[in-house]
């Protein structure tokens, strides 16, 4: 994703488990995994700032689930532009079609913004948030 793109759905942080309510949706992908035992590396990253807080969540999510199944964060500075890196891995499960889903999350007030900051977008549309999959047998 190389739009520039902001929220306002904010993520309360603590130890709560991030949703999909809580932020927005930088990047999507499916996979169709050829075993259900093989295992599935999910990399992605965002490129983000938040308005009132440097505070920034990055949350994977599976198929329709709201609730994230694995997220991290960056405690920054206000407005600064940060590339965020996650990671996760698991077994594929089945062999039907999964949809993996990369959420970014404001914490507490303010708006998160994604490839630049409340000035407007940065490095002139070239940076990107990005979602990938890979399938290895276990």
């Amino acid at each position: 994703m190389t739009t520039y793109t902001s929220s306002s759905n904010l993520y309360v942080g603590g130890d709560v488990i991030p949703t999909t309510a809580s932020g927005f949706q930088a990047c999507s992908l499916s996979i169709t995994p050829k075993s259900a035992t093989n295992r599935l590396a999910i990399r992605g990253n965002v490129v983000a700032s938040g308005s009132s807080s440097g505070t920034l969540v990055v949350s994977l999510h599976k198929d329709a689930v709201a609730a994230a199944f694995a997220a991290t964060k960056v405690d920054g500075t206000i407005d600064a532009v940060y590339t965020i890196p996650i990671v996760a891995e698991m077994v594929a499960g089945s062999i039907s079609p999964i949809t993996f889903r990369l959420y970014m999350h404001a914490v507490g007030s303010g708006s998160i913004f994604s490839n630049g900051n409340s000035g407007g977008r940065k490095l002139g549309g070239v940076s990107f948030s990005s979602l990938s999959v890979e399938e290895y047998v276990a």
